[in-house]
Parts: structure tokens; C-alpha cells; sequence
């Protein structure tokens, strides 16, 4: 359809990149030819929305594994970790950067950006 898109697993949309206070800065918005794309606080972004499955991931097995929830470019809110000390993802707060799918050790990916329901 010629829209741009990611593929989590190969590139993901880095928002940990995004300076403090001044929106998205990213290769994107400045690579776009027609200007269409243009910079907007992290917390507006809406990509998708990440999905634990908790029958591939390795901490619901019990094994120790934070490569989602450390990685997550909203500490402690977009991943948090439930009182037995499992993933689980705000959909609130998760804008569908690609990040946690991106750092997941599991192939394929435990953690993987589906599209807003």
C-alpha cells in the first residue's frame, strides 16, 4: 500500500532516542520525502499495543529473564512486573514501539506489537 511500517524483530522504532521535551527526533521523520510524518511527544505515539504470551515467556516458566521490561522506553509503566515478578504490559501506557519484541531472547519473540482492537 506504500504506508511505511516497522517489523519489530528486525528494527524497532527506537523511542529511546527521543530527547527529553522535545518529541521525536528520529531518521524517519527526517528521511520522509513528503513531510508526512512529523514529530509528536512519545507518549502520543500509537503503533500497536505489545502482547506478553505467557506460554513462550520465560519468566512465566520461572526462569530469570528482564530483557522486555528493562528495555521498555517508559520505565517501570509500560512493562511492569507483576507481584510474582512477571512482565505484564499497560496497554494504557505501551505506544507499540517494538522495543521488548525486538530485545526478546525467544525465537520467535515471546513478546510480539499486534494492531489496536
Amino acid at each position: 500500500m506504500g504506508s511505511p511500517y516497522i517489523i519489530p524483530r528486525q528494527q524497532p522504532c527506537d523511542i529511546s532516542k527521543w530527547r527529553f521535551n522535545s518529541g521525536c527526533d528520529l531518521e524517519c521523520i527526517t528521511a520522509c520525502p513528503t513531510a508526512a510524518l512529523v514529530p509528536v511527544e512519545k507518549e502520543d505515539v500509537v503503533l500497536g499495543v505489545a502482547v506478553i504470551d505467557q506460554e513462550r515467556c520465560m519468566t512465566w516458566f520461572g526462569h530469570s529473564c528482564r530483557a522486555c521490561y528493562t528495555n521498555c522506553p517508559f520505565p517501570k509503566k509500560g512493562i511492569v512486573l507483576n507481584e510474582h515478578g512477571k512482565p505484564v504490559v499497560d496497554p494504557e501506557v505501551c505506544t507499540g514501539c517494538g522495543l521488548c519484541e525486538y530485545v526478546c531472547i525467544n525465537d520467535p519473540p515471546a513478546v510480539v506489537v499486534e494492531q489496536r482492537r
